[in-house]
């Protein structure tokens, strides 16, 4: 799991760069440990244990990646523990996210299978850094007023993606390595920004935002050109104002 960008990246990734209007909107971070299972087809039992606990499981004998997949969220969601769990960006993936925002991380284990494996996409409690989407946390109580990255392709939707968490120039975050979980963040909502893109992009072009680890890259919140395959979505009113060959930082202009 990416955690830091490059020097340049790190000083610039966040910045609000316009003259313009532009909004921005504070919440609270939520960086919940999650993550994704993958099942392939091979012959077996498939196992899922969460602290310890066994949560699921699945003796496979000739069955499809998304049957294997599918008993195995029944089993997760009739059970009970720290977690939540959902589908994943693929019928052969599922995803475990923790349920509380702790500083201790939930453990997930899984049984040895060929082309069955487990992926952390967030650790838990991790640092945010400037120039990443984020969206609204739909696990926060009635009162509270949370943002985290991206998981599932729903989250980019107009309504759920908040925007890009922003650089404050006034105060160094957390040592330079970026926003603390349970801080505060500043959140463009709408006006010019300095972006991290995976790869090369044209002049006007709409940016997709990562939600879930791909070919392309495996940073949540991410942006690029594509989808890579299914794995990113096109953010509404989010363009390029500017063309750049490679990754790197871009200027980018949020108009929801």
């Amino acid at each position: 799991m990416q955690t830091t960008y490059g020097a340049a990246a790190s000083g610039l990734a966040g910045l609000i760069a316009t003259t313009h209007p532009h909004n921005c909107d504070t919440r609270a971070l939520a960086t919940k440990k999650l993550v994704e299972i993958t099942a392939g087809t091979t012959d077996g039992t498939y196992t899922i244990t969460i602290d310890g606990v066994l949560k699921a499981t699945f003796a496979a004998s000739s069955n499809t990646a998304a049957q294997i997949i599918t008993d195995l969220l029944a089993d997760l969601n009739a059970a009970s523990g720290n977690y939540v769990a959902s589908a994943g960006s693929t019928t052969a993936k599922l995803l475990i996210e923790q349920r509380d925002n702790s500083e201790t991380p939930i453990t997930v284990a899984i049984s040895t299978v060929a082309s069955y494996t487990a992926v952390t996409l967030v650790d838990q409690a991790i640092e945010l850094l400037p120039g990443l989407g984020v969206v609204r946390d739909d696990r926060a109580s009635v009162t509270g007023k949370q943002c985290r990255l991206p998981r599932v392709s729903g989250d980019i939707a107009a309504g759920i993606f908040l925007g890009i968490a922003a650089l404050e120039t006034n105060k160094e975050i957390n040592g330079g390595l970026g926003y603390a979980n349970g801080s505060p963040i500043p959140i463009l909502t709408m006006g010019d920004i300095w972006l991290q893109v995976e790869g090369t992009v044209t002049e006007g072009q709409n940016l997709f935002c990562r939600y879930a680890s791909g070919a392309g890259g495996t940073q949540l919140g991410a942006f690029r050109a594509d989808a890579d395959t299914s794995t990113a979505g096109a953010v509404p009113g989010l363009y390029t104002k500017q063309a750049r060959t490679g990754a790197g930082l871009v200027l980018a202009r949020f108009l929801p």
